[in-house]
């Protein structure tokens, strides 16, 4: 290892998720590591790598269990990591971590990493779910060190008995990539005009956001009937909707239909830069069933607005209740209602409530600590 630089892997499923990484591998390379990815391929990989100039290896992968496509990809990885013999494999998501850290368990590599973003089955039933865990509990068997993204999901894991307490750890106060709130999310940043102009938005309306995967394991139709429920009141309020509607398929047709059609709905689909958007909302609402840390409610507080958010695993260490938003229990259309209502007649409540989300984005998660602790972590398991 003294005559080359240390040899680094990420490993994704879908090439969307890098951009948990964004600036990230960057800063690997900067500190002397050659730094590579897997991932199915696609534009966004392409892009990725060209901007982090990092080494791209394309392998597709089935997100869903597919025994057949899984072994053909397991078979590719092995190549690749056997070829370019890597000191450091580092995956996430669930099946690049599966078919990640068992390929350098097979490969010799010492240090296999993986990082926790979520538990998929905690939402599933029957066989799926006997499945799914028994895909986490290899992975987790086979890592030689395992990062949850915050620390409940790490209190989760363990009480699951996935993993032993001595082999899990959080990066500081969580988060995979903390938030960059100088240069990126800082609403001094955005001038709001052009956007409103856009959107057909006025300084008078009062808007609820939701930014993600449209679906409904997200709580996207618990939001949205509640949401038809405060327009009901007359209460002069918009819903704006920021991500794919990945999951139209089951979403019922008379809601797709008035996202479609209502003038009172802005879907504005995914967004490379979601910040302004964040900025035009006067909340944003969270109503996940299931989360590992809950990327986007850090986000909203450090544009200043508040979140309110199911009190599930993640939310629980983004959002300060009542402080700098509030959590309610997941399902609930009639909780989101009334938070809705309360922020809508205590303006000043919402206004310290967003400020004070952002001071604590800005504590809890600066970018920069967060890459060097890291390192400093890829360091010591070398050492090791």
């Amino acid at each position: 290892m003294k005559d080359r630089k240390v040899r680094l892997l990420h490993v994704t499923t879908v090439p969307m998720s890098l951009m948990f990484l964004k600036g990230q591998l960057n800063f690997y390379m900067e500190n002397g590591f050659e730094v590579h990815v897997i991932s199915s391929p696609g534009e966004f990989l392409d892009e990725f790598c060209n901007e982090e100039g990092v080494v791209k290896h394309e392998i597709k992968m089935e997100r869903d269990i597919s025994i057949i496509n899984d072994i053909k990809s397991l078979l590719k990885m092995i190549k690749v990591i056997k070829r370019n013999n890597f000191d450091i494999v580092h995956t996430h998501t669930p099946k690049a971590s599966l078919l990640g850290v068992l390929s350098a368990f097979i490969c010799g590599v010492k240090v296999r990493i993986y990082h926790m973003h979520g538990l998929v089955y905690i939402t599933k039933k029957g066989l799926k779910r006997k499945l799914l865990y028994l895909m986490e509990k290899i992975t987790t068997f086979f890592a030689t060190t395992i990062y949850a993204v915050s620390p409940s999901l790490k209190e989760l894991v363990v009480k699951e008995k996935l993993t032993y307490k001595g082999k899990i750890h959080t990066i500081n106060k969580g988060s995979i990539n903390g938030i960059d709130c100088i240069n990126h999310f800082n609403p001094a940043l955005y001038n709001l005009k052009q956007y409103k102009e856009e959107l057909s938005l006025t300084d008078d309306d009062f808007i609820i956001g939701f930014v993600g995967r449209v679906v409904k394991e997200k709580g996207f139709l618990e939001l949205y009937y509640a949401w038809r429920k405060l327009f009901n009141k007359n209460i002069n309020i918009k819903l704006l909707i920021v991500g794919d509607l990945e999951g139209a398929s089951e979403l019922p047709k008379e809601v797709l239909s008035d996202i479609e059609s209502n003038s009172n709905i802005k879907y504005v689909g995914f967004q490379k830069n979601p910040a302004p958007f964040y900025k035009l909302m006067n909340i944003l609402v969270f109503p996940t069933y299931r989360e590992g840390f809950g990327l986007v409610a850090i986000e909203s507080l450090a544009m200043e607005t508040p979140v309110i958010a199911s009190n599930v695993v993640g939310c629980v260490d983004t959002i300060e209740n009542g402080v700098t938003g509030f959590l309610i229990p997941p399902h609930s259309i009639k909780d989101i209602v009334q938070k809705v209502e309360f922020y809508y007649n205590n303006r000043s409540v919402l206004k310290n409530h967003g400020q004070m989300g952002r001071k604590k984005v800005m504590n809890d998660y600066p970018r920069k600590e967060i890459w060097e602790s890291m390192l400093q972590e890829y360091n010591e398991k070398l050492k090791g």
